[in-house]
């Protein structure tokens, strides 16, 4: 297997969140203080009010909630 694999497996069978994970989610620091369960959650609110903002377009939602892309925990 792939080393970064690895690490993502140990990663996650000791319930914190991959080092990949934060690098890709644009996030300089490892969220030593978050679970894994709260780092998806984010997740998946940020990807519902992203979707949302693609269905609806610009007439019916003419704001964005900005943090919804970007960490502010950050």
């Amino acid at each position: 297997m792939d080393e970064e694999i690895v690490d993502i497996a140990d990663s996650l069978y000791n319930q914190n969140i991959p080092k990949l994970w934060c690098e890709l989610s644009g996030s300089k620091i490892h969220f030593i203080n978050h679970s894994v369960a709260s780092f998806v959650l984010d997740l998946n609110v940020r990807l519902q009010h992203i979707d949302k903002c693609l269905t609806l377009g610009r007439d019916k939602m003419p704001a964005y909630n900005l943090s919804a892309f970007f960490n502010p925990k950050m």
